[in-house]
């Protein structure tokens, strides 16, 4: 992927979308190509996107060398809407979407407590993806809130 090092546009987009089972045709559903070709639906209502992640970092999976979980610092706003995720889809599988693109499914976990702002997003993420999310997790951020101080 070339990307410009003065275009202050995201890289690295990433958002979780509750997948639709049974479609309806509303305004919020949107349909996206899997990489195998497959169409799911899915509510186009992020439950957590990259203007909520302050910051990421990798956590590499031990019986997966060059594959990775990633760690998220979400704001405050993020944090809740991630323990509103763990509630409502704890036994269900969310889409993660990168750039617009559909990348693969997890289910929300929620072994963490309110006042700790480091959520895990299960992969697994290859080093590519997962480098790439890390590296411009806390530009994105500055880019969805221009006037941060963070």
């Amino acid at each position: 992927m070339n990307i410009n090092l003065t275009d202050d546009s995201p890289h690295y987009n990433i958002s979780l979308h509750s997948i639709i089972k049974y479609p309806r045709g509303n305004a919020v559903e949107q349909e996206v190509e899997t990489f195998k070709g497959e169409n799911i639906v899915i509510n186009t209502n992020s439950f957590v996107d990259s203007s909520k992640i302050l910051d990421a970092e990798l956590i590499p999976l031990q019986d997966n060398p060059g594959y990775y979980d990633i760690s998220l610092k979400l704001n405050d706003t993020g944090i809740k809407q991630w323990f509103q995720l763990v509630l409502d889809y704890r036994d269900d599988p969310v889409a993660i979407i990168i750039d617009g693109a559909y990348f693969g499914r997890f289910r929300p976990d929620g072994g963490h407590t309110e006042d700790d702002q480091w959520v895990t997003l299960k992969g697994p993420f290859n080093e590519i993806i997962a480098r790439g999310i890390v590296k411009y997790a806390r530009r994105n951020y500055r880019h969805y809130h221009p006037n941060s101080t963070f």
